[in-house]
């Protein structure tokens, strides 16, 4: 047996031995980003940290600024680490009673009366994806299932994602694909957490700092934070400002309109158009932008998604592929200046 001050040096060393394997890996999702870039944007992109995007800088007025909040930056810190984690096969929680745990984050799920869990946001963004290719232009990078992702997914998968930069708009494009070996349709939800600095330049001033949206409806969530299955009416349509946003409490938008559109609008001239599309949508209630924002930190990620949370409990804003089908989700951003 070992006395306590034994196994408290033996649990510091552990601390500290993981710390150092977190930190080493930090910087290996640094080190290992790939880069884009014509004469006006510049991004980056992490295959080990989730084949995430990690950076977009542009200039403006003849200097490089970085627009991602935490860009580039895998240093472990307390709070929101930034950045573009895709959120896939969930958004959001996964539980199946119902009920949010806070500081909770894996739950439960049910696939023909078997159960599963699930993390908070899916798996997806914890992968080392896999470099397909990469040109002057795009990046394309893949993850497939394996028997670990089939323990807590049971179905056959593929992912793609390619990153295009077309002057001052980069396109991100994801296919997903489900196997012909499946003995089932395939659900899932997806979004992209893709978080801005607020204001999008260090020189201008958050109170100047505004965006707009042309959603035209919420959905409406109860106490726990999932969808009621009920909208309601969106106050926040029209040009609003970050004081108009609850401190780091998501607001679920829908009803969004053929162009799905969110633009963020900075006092510097500088604004940036966030729009998505897709194959097919699920009926409704779905989530297309999960806004989330923080005064006090200087973020603000519209969170683009097709889904809810709990989708896979409730089946709001679920996608279902069939054996063999496949489904295309793509995100574009503009850069503007005025």
């Amino acid at each position: 047996m070992f006395s306590k001050g034994k196994i408290k040096q033996l649990c510091t060393i552990g601390m500290l031995s993981w710390g150092a394997l977190h930190a080493n890996t930090s910087y290996s999702y640094q080190s290992d980003l790939l880069s884009l870039s014509n004469e006006n944007v510049s991004i980056a992109v992490s295959p080990k940290a989730g084949g995430e995007l990690a950076s977009i800088e542009v200039k403006h007025l003849n200097e490089w600024h970085e627009l991602l909040y935490k860009g580039k930056d895998y240093i472990p810190k307390k709070g929101w680490r930034g950045k573009a984690p895709l959120l896939w096969p969930a958004t959001g929680a996964t539980t199946l009673d119902g009920l949010s745990k806070k500081g909770v984050k894996r739950g439960q799920y049910k696939v023909n009366k078997h159960i599963y869990s699930m993390p908070f946001h899916g798996f997806a963004q914890n992968l080392h994806w896999r470099l397909l290719n990469k040109n002057h232009n795009s990046i394309a990078l893949s993850i497939e299932d394996t028997a670990e992702t089939q323990k807590q997914f049971p179905f056959g998968f593929k992912v793609d994602v390619k990153y295009e930069l077309r002057d001052r708009q980069l396109l991100i494009q994801y296919n997903i694909f489900a196997k012909a070996a499946n003995t089932s349709s395939m659900p899932f939800s997806i979004g992209n957490h893709i978080t801005f600095n607020a204001p999008l330049l260090n020189t201008s001033s958050i109170n100047d700092f505004k965006f707009s949206t042309p959603c035209q409806q919420r959905v409406e969530r109860n106490s726990q934070g999932f969808p009621t299955g009920n909208l309601t009416s969106n106050q926040l349509i029209g040009i609003k400002s970050m004081k108009d946003l609850p401190e780091r409490k998501s607001i679920s938008l829908t009803d969004c309109g053929d162009d799905k559109k969110v633009t963020l609008l900075d006092s510097s001239g500088l604004n940036v158009d966030i729009s998505h599309f897709a194959t097919h949508w699920p009926k409704q209630p779905v989530i297309e932008y999960n806004m989330w924002a923080s005064e006090a930190f200087g973020f603000i990620s519209p969170e683009p998604w097709v889904g809810a949370q709990n989708s896979l409990n409730s089946r709001y804003g679920l996608i279902e592929l069939l054996p063999g089908e496949q489904w295309q989700w793509s995100i574009k951003i503009d850069i503007n200046e005025n």
